[in-house]
């Protein structure tokens, strides 16, 4: 008896150790299997495409995965709401036949859809009958925007993170610029295509910046070949860049760049709302200043300033970048540097008036424009103010005759929307404090703190702010806003959709009560209004402090707290400086 359980015990071993074998076995055929039909539907989603005629042109969009939800999108531009759509399929390879509710369509077949967001579904089936891929599909047309279509040869590479490191990597291709009712108003060719932005470029949206073959002015702006177009991954709301872009150009004498939403389509995928706006230029269509006398210079924090051959460092180290196509002589930029260091005397003289040249401040510097520009950084807490982003023209430099502020530039940090929690807080006099990067970081806001200091500036900025600055917010919270965001309703939509549906929201700050919906379809992802709430109780918060403290007289304790942030670059780790009313504080 015993030995018969010693020959069963080895029996019983033997089983359990097949069956975990075969289970093995199992879930490698499993896994395989699982892989291969992955593979297949990389294989023809990868290349297939709906392909139209427009105005004569062959167009073709791709179809993407919202990998949140498991469905297929094919987004198309405003024009498709004119009425139904026949594309010709095309797809690489043969071994595989597409279905579409069921009905077959090989290589180059018609099909045609109501363009009513019907539900389809979408099959991936090989020669030998085997299914690969059965998922939803689902047509979207966006509308009240133009689209640009750019097609390039290696689209992959172009926003690899290995690829566009130090801004190197450059694509030529075509570009499509079609109206909102679907007219070609551009068929022209790229001398380059690159992702663009510093911080931005990491982002899974790339911002892009490309060169025309020829001039040409886009969307009513002025001729150029040279143009951004601002992925805005930064700005839930999409409008921050616009609102602030438009209200410079409003104020302002000089050359202020423009700026219009289109949907970006980079080889038919579609990638998004962009913001398309004018390169900062010294062109005779834009800046149009008189390059053998004058310098277009920006504030620019001190690893990318030294990164630059035109690096400007002034005595007190605040670091300046001068601009220019060509580069500039060295005893140019010691005559710009030379300039800047003489206003730096004034700004830090308890007087106003340069060591230096024994010029008053307002002889060396454009207050108008310099109060403008403080206005805009300050109304907006802009968290770059005072460190990038901050232009400036040198006119008549060899005479040190003026600077002025501007053109103004990068808006997507602001109103709520700050990278840093001192740009926040609406109850921050941000702009006249001068350590906004840490007390210890040599990338500070310098100038315009010190541009606080003057009182004949001061008294400027507080006029300005009851006269001008006042009935602005009034208009922008009555009606500008909302005209605004009703213009983008559903290209914002249709962003969120292919950003947030694929998990990769990036705002600088949310909304307090930020949601995606509870709807069972993209509508979901409709947060639009969130966004632009916070815009609105930002400005209404930030035009009553300001009120309170320069118009009503009320006096304030300015409280610093130190603050440190999880996964920021400490350069960014700062303290938060809040002004509170003393009555509230007692």
């Amino acid at each position: 008896m015993g030995g018969n359980f010693r020959v069963n015990g080895k029996l019983n071993t033997f089983v359990r150790w097949l069956l975990i074998i075969a289970s093995i076995v199992v879930i490698i055929i499993g896994m395989k299997n699982s892989i291969t039909a992955i593979e297949h539907e990389e294989n023809v989603m990868s290349t297939l495409r709906f392909v139209d005629e427009i105005d004569g042109k062959e167009i073709s969009f791709a179809a993407w995965e919202a990998s949140n939800d498991g469905v297929y999108y094919l987004v198309l531009p405003s024009a498709y709401l004119q009425g139904n759509l026949e594309v010709r399929l095309s797809y690489d390879d043969n071994f595989y036949s597409v279905f579409i509710d069921g009905e077959k369509y090989q290589n180059d077949v018609i099909w045609s859809e109501n363009l009513r967001e019907e539900i389809h579904q979408l099959k991936i089936v090989d020669l030998l009958g085997n299914v690969h891929m059965e998922k939803p599909f689902q047509i979207l047309v966006s509308r009240d925007v133009p689209s640009i279509m750019v097609t390039v040869e290696a689209k992959e590479e172009l926003v690899s993170k290995e690829e566009y490191a130090n801004k190197q990597y450059v694509e030529k291709g075509d570009i499509v610029l079609l109206d909102k009712l679907g007219n070609i108003v551009l068929d022209g060719t790229m001398e380059r295509f690159k992702v663009r932005g510093n911080l931005t470029a990491t982002f899974e949206k790339k911002p892009f910046t490309f060169t025309l073959s020829e001039n040409a002015s886009l969307l009513g702006m002025s001729q150029s070949k040279n143009w951004h177009l601002l992925a805005n991954a930064t700005d839930g709301s999409h409008i921050r860049n616009k609102i602030m872009l438009d209200w410079a150009e409003e104020i302002s004498e000089m050359y202020q760049p423009n700026g219009e939403w289109v949907d970006l389509f980079v080889n038919g995928e579609y990638q998004g709302l962009y913001f398309l706006t004018e390169t900062i230029e010294n062109t005779e269509s834009r800046l149009n200043e008189d390059p053998l006398n004058s310098a277009l210079v920006e504030m620019e924090l001190y690893y990318r300033a030294l990164q630059d051959e035109n690096c400007i460092i002034t005595d007190r180290y605040h670091y300046w970048v001068a601009h220019s196509e060509s580069v500039i002589q060295e005893q140019t930029l010691q005559d710009i540097e030379d300039y800047l260091n003489d206003i730096e005397s004034a700004l830090y003289s308890i007087d106003g008036i340069s060591e230096i040249s024994g010029r008053k401040l307002n002889e060396l510097i454009d207050y108008d424009s310099w109060s403008d520009s403080w206005l805009l950084k300050e109304i907006s807490s802009d968290h770059d103010l005072g460190t990038t982003s901050q232009f400036g023209v040198v006119r008549d430099w060899k005479n040190r005759s003026i600077l002025i502020a501007g053109p103004e530039w990068d808006f997507d940090g602001t109103m709520g929307n700050g990278m840093v929690p001192w740009a926040r807080n609406p109850r921050n006099l941000v702009t006249a404090i001068p350590n906004t990067k840490g007390i210890e970081s040599v990338s500070q806001n310098k100038w315009l703190s010190q541009m606080y200091q003057n009182e004949d500036f001061k008294a400027l900025l507080i006029r300005k702010f009851e006269d001008e600055v006042q009935p602005k917010i009034t208009r922008l919270l009555e009606t500008e806003i909302d005209d605004y965001a009703d213009r983008i309703r559903r290209p914002a939509l249709l962003d969120s959709l292919r950003w947030n549906g694929n998990g990769v929201c990036r705002s600088f700050a949310l909304p307090e009560e930020y949601s995606l919906g509870s709807e069972a379809d993209y509508h979901k992802y409709d947060v639009l209004d969130q966004h632009v709430k916070m815009i609105k109780d930002f400005l209404s918060e930030k035009e009553l402090f300001l009120q309170e403290l320069w118009l009503e007289g009320a006096e304030f304790e300015v409280v610093i707290e130190e603050h440190n942030e999880d996964g920021m670059n400490l350069d960014l780790n700062n303290d938060v400086y809040t002004w509170i009313r003393k009555k509230d504080s007692e």
